[in-house]
């Protein structure tokens, strides 16, 4: 992006950032902010996206990591993947520099425990396999000059030693190119943000209604087909099919599983994130519906959303409540809660099945 954006305002006192769904969407707001012209609150139309998701495991039934479908952005907004590489930091830099220069906004992923500045920074991490073919976590870059990188990302994922703000915006992080070579010659993955500024405006004022209808559509098509496959690396439980797995995990007479086996702090519990992107996703919707459409027929979807929502929030509190007691065992008393949010979302996919059909 132009230099100008490190004088801009990011994330003080901004409302929105905190409602969408992943670092990947949280960047392409903070970019499409910079372009819109009118109240940032109604850029989260932009955000209103299939409710589907996706759970996924190793060959074992482990590794649980939970997913929430893509966005599809409207025309006036795209994300394009331009470039991968291992091996070579220095051409990393170069494309970054290249991007940056054509008043791009840059999307990076990488070894993230490699990079300096962030909160679980290891200089001794080594890589994992599952390191390179899982969505990870993605680093907004804003600028560039001859020696240093601009970026700006959550304050939750900055390490409170390594993080170096620019001298004129505390909101932009700056860090020297050479330290940032260890974790791109590990792996570098670029997407660039693009917004043209009177498409993005014509469509939050006019036309986000008929691309609403055309995504929730495609939730229906999607939950309708809810299913299991064996993948290259595990197996992919789809929507329903997510949680009827995590309730026969609950069920499991074998050994029960250990939600501190993976990871052992809280924060970074895989179950407990994906809950929460696939509420947000819910969040999001029903508060457009609220604000956004008129019809009196919405309020069978809003129920329907809230039921939704208060049994995914509450299977996450019970498992947010246990693990912070010192009980981590995902056994029979999460069964009822996770078929309980099979239910509701059973009957929330059929009201929007009346009103968007």
């Amino acid at each position: 992006m132009p230099e100008y954006a490190l004088r801009s305002n990011f994330l003080k006192g901004d409302s929105v950032v905190e409602r969408v769904n992943n670092c990947v969407e949280r960047a392409v707001y903070l970019a499409a902010k910079q372009y819109y012209t009118g109240n940032s609150l109604h850029l989260t139309k932009l955000f209103v996206g299939n409710l589907t998701f996706k759970l996924t495991t190793d060959f074992q039934g482990e590794q649980i990591r939970i997913y929430s479908d893509p966005l599809t952005f409207p025309d006036a907004l795209s994300v394009r993947h331009v470039f991968e590489n291992r091996g070579d930091a220095a051409k990393a830099i170069a494309e970054i520099d290249y991007y940056l220069t054509k008043d791009k906004y840059v999307l990076l992923r990488t070894i993230t425990p490699r990079v300096p500045f962030f909160r679980r920074y290891n200089k001794h991490y080594e890589p994992k396999d599952s390191d390179y073919f899982r969505p990870g976590h993605v680093i907004l870059l804003i600028w560039q000059d001859r020696d240093h990188i601009y970026y700006v990302d959550s304050p939750s994922d900055l390490h409170a030693d390594h993080f170096v703000p620019h001298p004129d915006n505390h909101e932009v992080g700056m860090i020297a190119k050479q330290d940032l070579t260890d974790a791109l010659h590990r792996l570098t993955k670029l997407s660039t943000i693009d917004a043209d500024k009177e498409s993005l405006n014509a469509f939050i004022a006019h036309s986000h209604a008929s691309h609403v209808k055309a995504v929730m559509k495609d939730s229906i098509v999607k939950y309708r087909s809810s299913r299991v496959e064996q993948t290259e690396h595990g197996y992919s439980y789809t929507n329903k099919e997510a949680f009827l797995f995590l309730a026969s995990l609950s069920q499991s007479q074998v050994r029960p599983l250990l939600l501190n086996e993976e990871f052992k702090s809280i924060e970074q519990n895989k179950i407990l994130i994906g809950l929460n992107l696939v509420l947000k996703r819910r969040e999001i919707l029903r508060d457009y519906l609220a604000q956004d459409l008129p019809l009196a027929s919405k309020y069978e979807v809003l129920e329907g959303l809230e039921r939704s929502i208060d049994a995914i929030a509450s299977t996450r509190m019970f498992m947010l409540h246990h693990m912070l007691k010192g009980y981590w065992a995902f056994d029979s008393a999460y069964t009822e809660l996770l078929f309980h949010i099979v239910r509701a979302e059973d009957r929330l996919y059929d009201a929007l099945e009346r009103y968007f059909e």
